[in-house]
């Protein structure tokens, strides 16, 4: 569980019934060092998590990611090729910038948003070891700036 704080919508106990779960503390939130000389970035944390995922030795996890820990999430996956085994995105901050006027839109418009989610009868799913062509130029995009 990334970045998922008092105010998730979900907690560790009702998935600890079924899974076993390891909550991840991000370097400047929560309880973890807030200290000045500590690499906080987007970058860094998405580059954390996944030597993280590696040092836990978990195989492929199932992550549920909150706020902040949305982005992280999508960075470790679509980046740095963290394999999970599925992904459960929750109230996230996902683009930049950080409350930009496109969450001003959905804010404004949800029952928009919301009918495009209920337009897809299955869920979408590939394999962890290759992307969709719009997620990968995504990534190389990301990747080239």
């Amino acid at each position: 569980m990334a970045h998922l704080g008092a105010e998730a919508p979900v907690g560790e106990s009702e998935l600890s019934r079924d899974f076993s779960v390891y909550l991840w503390d991000m370097p400047g939130y929560g309880r973890s060092s807030k200290r000045p000389e500590h690499d906080v970035d987007l970058a860094t944390q998405g580059e954390l998590f996944t030597d993280l995922l590696a040092e836990w030795n978990i195989g492929a996890p199932h992550v549920v990611a909150h706020d902040f820990g949305g982005a992280v999430s999508l960075r470790a996956l679509l980046l740095h090729r963290a394999q999970f085994a599925s992904l459960c995105l929750v109230d996230v901050v996902a683009l930049r910038p950080w409350g930009s006027p496109f969450f001003r839109l959905v804010h404004d418009h949800t029952e928009v948003f919301a009918a495009l989610s209920r337009r897809r009868s299955t869920p979408a799913r590939w394999p962890p070891t290759s992307r969709p062509p719009v997620i990968e130029a995504s990534a190389q995009m990301s990747l080239a700036s």
